[in-house]
C-alpha cells in the first residue's frame, strides 16, 4: 500500500500560522525561506510529519500527501481509475507532484524517501484524516485501485457513518464519508489528551473551538479559517 506521510495547510503568512500551532500543541517549526514555506514536526513520536505553505489569497484547503516510488507511473495509474494530474512532479526540497481525484480533491504525492519523520516527543500527533465524498464507496473504489487502500464501514465520533481507511503501516489512518466540519473536502485529526485544556487554550490564542464537554471529539478554527478535528487520544489508527 501507498501510506499518507505528511499534511499541508496554506495561509497567507505561514509563519504566523506555524506559531499558533506551536503555543497550541508546541510543534516545533522550520521555515524555509526561499519558498516561503514552514516544516512543522509535532514532536510527538507518533503520527505524521507536515507543513504550512505560503498563499496570498489563502484560496487553497488542507491536502495530504501519498508515499510513491515512482511518481510519475503513479500518475499513470491515477488516469487510469479517472483521477487527473494538476501539478506534475516537480523537485523543490522534495520531489513531489499533486492529483485530483474522482471526486475533485486535491492531493499530493511525494517520493517514497523524501518524507519526513516525526521527531520523539510527547506533543499531540497528527492522527488520522477525514476525506469528504459525495459517493464514498466510489471514492474508496478509487483509492483502493490506484493505492491499496482497505476500507471497513465505520462510525465518526460525531455518530455520522464513514469509511475506516487502512493506508498502510508507515502512514495514517483515515475516514471518508460526508462532508466534514468547516466545510473543507480535507481535515486532519489530532490525538490529544484534554479536549478541555486544548479548546479552551485554542480561544486564548484568539482562534473559535468547541464544544469538548461530554464528547469525544472538538473542533479548532485556525486563524487561516482551517478547521482540525481534536480528538480524545484514546482514538488511535487502525493497524494494517
Amino acid at each position: 500500500m501507498n501510506p499518507v506521510v505528511h499534511w499541508e495547510l496554506f495561509a497567507p503568512d505561514a509563519l504566523s500560522l506555524a506559531r499558533f500551532y506551536e503555543a497550541l500543541f508546541g510543534w516545533a517549526p522550520e521555515l524555509i525561506p526561499d519558498i516561503g514555506y514552514v516544516h512543522i514536526d509535532t514532536c510527538a513520536g507518533a503520527g505524521i510529519y507536515g507543513g504550512i505553505a505560503s498563499v496570498p489569497d489563502g484560496s487553497r484547503r488542507p491536502m495530504f500527501y501519498v508515499s510513491a516510488d515512482d511518481l510519475e507511473s503513479t500518475l499513470d495509474h491515477i488516469h487510469q481509475a479517472g483521477g487527473t494530474t494538476t501539478l506534475p512532479p516537480l523537485h523543490e526540497v522534495v520531489t513531489f507532484a499533486h492529483f485530483a481525484d474522482t471526486e475533485g480533491n486535491i492531493v499530493g504525492l511525494v517520493k517514497r524517501g523524501d518524507e519526513s519523520t516525526v521527531s520523539e516527543g510527547e506533543k499531540p500527533p497528527v492522527s488520522r484524516f477525514r476525506l469528504s465524498a459525495t459517493d464514498p464507496d466510489a471514492l474508496v473504489g478509487f483509492y483502493r485501485q490506484v493505492f491499496g487502500w482497505r476500507a471497513r464501514p465505520g462510525t465518526l465520533p460525531d455518530g455520522a457513518s464513514c469509511l475506516e481507511v487502512d493506508t498502510g503501516p508507515s502512514g495514517i489512518a483515515g475516514a471518508i464519508g460526508g462532508s466534514s466540519p468547516g466545510s473543507h473536502a480535507v481535515m486532519f485529526s489530532v490525538a490529544v489528551d484534554d479536549l478541555g485544556t486544548f479548546v479552551e487554550r485554542a480561544r486564548s490564542l484568539g482562534a473559535a473551538a468547541g464544544p469538548a464537554e461530554e464528547c469525544e471529539a472538538a473542533y479548532v478554527v485556525d486563524p487561516a479559517g482551517q478547521t482540525l478535528e481534536l480528538l480524545s487520544s484514546r482514538h488511535t489508527r487502525l493497524s494494517s
